[in-house]
């Protein structure tokens, strides 16, 4: 069942979809949504739905099927089944843009897609800067992600790394840029960028995009010495996942 874009000035009720059919939603045009629920369907189904012109947050519970959500505006909470078995029902939660509030996404599974993990998908335009790797260059769609090494102390980023996984545990977004201030480049030519950067608190893994938009110092090795500013937009919370864990089928650069 496909369905079109679905717009309203108001709001939308309830949506649920059940069985083995697979549900496509476009884009979603309102102030509000109210509950999505898949929990009814088998895993041979799936669900699709586009809400990123969804104003405020939306709440959904989505069942053992494969699962593509593109995020709202809000702070959505996105409950995945703790049910899945291996490699079924991998789920996807797509980000086109920052500033859209963070979601608090439950039961993520870090690991690679036949185990039944699941991943964060990465618009290379949801930022006004370039999203860029360790060396500086550009993040383009389909490029191959690259974890760096989990660095629980400073140390350096490899050629082409370009998600950072802090495995330290950091209480605040403020410990995280000074962490990562501390972090070596892998080429003294980044400058004005933005980095994908994976930390965690001990309990719950934060997905952030890190901007240095300024040019910086020439040869600097760190951002830190590069005298760089640095911005922060959380776009999700993995909650009860560690930083640490997480693996590069987890992300995806569309």
């Amino acid at each position: 069942m496909t369905f079109g874009t679905i717009g309203a000035s108001g709001s939308l009720g309830a949506i649920a979809a059940s069985g083995a059919v697979d549900v496509v939603i476009g884009a979603v045009t309102t102030t509000r949504v109210g509950t999505i629920s898949t929990t009814g369907q088998n895993a041979s189904g799936s669900f699709t739905i586009d809400l990123s012109g969804v104003t405020n947050a939306v709440e959904l519970n989505l069942g053992i099927g494969a699962n593509t959500i593109k995020s709202g505006a809000g702070n959505d909470v996105i409950t995945l089944t703790g049910s899945r078995t291996a490699a079924a029902g991998n789920d996807v939660i797509q980000y086109d843009a920052t500033g859209q509030g963070i979601d608090d996404i439950r039961n993520f599974i870090a690991g690679a897609a036949a185990s039944g993990g699941d991943q964060i998908e990465l618009a290379v335009a949801l930022t006004t800067a370039t999203l860029k790797d360790s060396e500086g260059s550009a993040i383009a769609a389909a490029t191959d992600v690259q974890l760096s090494t989990a660095f629980a102390t400073t140390g350096t980023l490899a050629a082409g790394d370009n998600v950072i996984v802090i495995a330290a545990t950091l209480g605040t977004t403020a410990a995280m840029l000074d962490f990562l201030d501390g972090i070596a480049l892998a080429s003294a030519a980044v400058a004005s960028a933005s980095f994908v950067v994976a930390w965690g608190d001990g309990t719950n893994t934060y997905i952030s995009i890190v901007d240095a938009l300024d040019a910086g110092s020439a040869g600097a090795t760190t951002l830190a010495s590069a005298g760089h500013t640095l911005s922060v937009a959380t776009l999700a919370q993995l909650s009860n996942t560690t930083a640490g864990a997480l693996v590069a089928a987890n992300f995806d650069f569309i």
